[in-house]
């Protein structure tokens, strides 16, 4: 009997050889492999260029390739054997989760040594502030790296005419360097925290947080620094520095203002009124009321009050007086009584050594000294209270600078002698306290502390008695017009 032939079945069985890979495996291979491809480039990139390869949006790559690898790996093993790609998903899954912890911790580590050395930065500023150094503070932190060597920090006037457009006159009136030059070693520098960190075009920046104790209060301060990478050798170096544009970038907010500040702010102001009327006598022509300010307070009262006493008007009567030697301490009186008489007040300042050249106190050239001894019967002397345009760049006025010893109060004052109509000198004026009252009363408020608040002002103390006890100027003149020429003041 013959065999019938099988019925074929409806399907072929299907071929157990082959079986589709899994897509979720492609996937994540295709991003771990781009993943790796983009990290070289990178790299490589900033190699070339001489820069840390920062780009915390890579690390999104390694992540969504992990999250594949894992869907891909649950996929396979649910599929029953007709799926497969394990393979690849275990790869995807290597590179992403090594590839990815590798990159980050090298972004981790880079951003730990930026904000340790940037905050280097920020505290090597602040040490030079408080030591009083503040030309040192702005050449270091301040200048980029180029601009230096033009003038030494350690020649106050020639490095003042250097750095003039590079900002340091906006620089030297900026209140936290006032602030902490002000109260030196006694300013508490506290680091709060760092924001903004991060590369840019340029470079890095970020930001540091600090908070500042003293005498004079509590103080919030920001300060955003920059940096480029300069290469050394096969060593790549980060400087920091707080950008002037013209304006340093730092910013000073006051938490608490303690009674010892109060008394500090009313007493600069009270300075700078005290100079300000000198200049006024002086210009005015009321030499015997200007002269008269220079003498100690108990010498200058009594003849004070007996001018006033002469005019309904107050002092006015001593305008039509002319300077005479009896207006003067006993110990100066003789140099001037052999004076001219235009000349006489002139001669008077000149031997106690009241004009002076530069911060130390040097004397006038006698060049110089003759040039403002012709002008000084009808000069006048203004407060600087004006932006100047001197050699090329945008100077502000000098702030009034208040500094105290243990037995003295200084306020100084920029100021302008108007050489003639059309030029001017610049020029600082100083003034002392030296009553032990008043310094009695600042030293206890100052032992007090940041925390003390008592409502006080200056009018509360006793009489401050202030003296005008010197003039600066280097006597080059500077157009009105164009103000161009050398710098002087403080």
């Amino acid at each position: 009997m013959a065999q019938l032939s099988p019925i074929p079945s409806a399907q072929p069985p299907a071929d157990p050889g082959y079986q589709p890979v899994s897509g979720y495996a492609v996937a994540a291979i295709v991003t771990a492999g781009l993943f790796l491809v983009i990290l070289i480039v990178l790299l490589i990139t900033a190699a070339f260029a001489k820069r840390t390869a920062m780009w915390y949006g890579l690390l999104v790559l390694p992540a969504i390739g992990w999250v594949l690898s894992i869907i891909a790996r649950s996929h396979i093993r649910n599929s029953e054997g007709t799926r497969t790609g394990a393979r690849l998903a275990s790869l995807a899954w290597w590179v992403s989760v090594l590839g990815g912890a590798g990159f980050f911790a090298y972004l981790y580590a880079n951003e730990v040594a930026l904000e340790l050395e940037s905050r280097r930065a920020t505290d090597g500023f602040f040490k030079e502030l408080k030591d009083g150094r503040p030309r040192h503070a702005f050449y270091l932190y301040v200048l980029p790296a180029e601009e230096r060597g033009r003038g030494d920090p350690n020649v106050a006037d020639s490095f003042d005419m250097a750095y003039m457009g590079a900002g340091y006159p906006q620089f030297r009136n900026h209140e936290l360097v006032r602030l902490l030059v002000r109260n030196g070693s006694s300013a508490e520098v506290e680091h709060i925290g760092v924001k903004d960190l991060a590369q840019v075009s340029t470079g890095f920046q970020a930001t540091h947080m600090y908070r500042i104790t003293c005498p004079e209060g509590e103080f919030s301060v920001a300060a955003k620094l920059v940096a480029m990478e300069a290469r050394t050798g096969s060593k790549t170096q980060v400087q920091w520095r707080i950008p002037a544009d013209p304006v340093p970038n730092m910013s000073m907010k006051p938490d608490r203002i303690s009674t010892y500040g109060a008394l500090v702010i009313g007493l600069e102001q009270d300075g700078l009124g005290y100079a300000n009327r000198w200049m006024l006598y002086q210009s005015v022509g009321r030499t015997t009321l200007a002269q008269l300010m220079t003498t100690p307070p108990e010498h200058r009262k009594p003849i004070e009050d007996s001018l006033a006493g002469t005019s309904a008007v107050g002092g006015a009567q001593a305008a039509l007086f002319p300077f005479r030697p009896e207006f003067l301490p006993p110990e100066r009186r003789d140099v001037t009584a052999k004076s001219p008489e235009v000349s006489r007040a002139f001669e008077d300042l000149a031997q106690i050594g009241f004009f002076r050249a530069n911060d130390e106190g040097a004397p006038l050239p006698s060049e110089k000294l003759g040039k403002l001894r012709t002008i000084w019967s009808s000069a006048q002397i203004i407060p600087s209270s004006s932006m100047r345009q001197i050699n090329m760049a945008q100077v502000p006025p000098d702030a009034p600078v208040i500094s105290f010893k243990p037995d003295v109060i200084t306020v100084v004052v920029g100021a302008e002698l108007m050489i003639d109509t059309m030029n001017f000198a610049r020029c600082s004026l100083a003034v002392e306290c030296r009553d032990p009252a008043v310094l009695a009363a600042v030293a206890a408020a100052r032992d007090k502390g940041a925390t003390a608040t008592d409502v006080v002002s200056v009018t509360s103390l006793p009489p401050r008695g202030w003296r005008v006890v010197w003039l600066r100027t280097d006597m080059e003149p500077n157009s009105v017009a164009t103000a161009a020429g050398r710098m002087g003041g403080p």
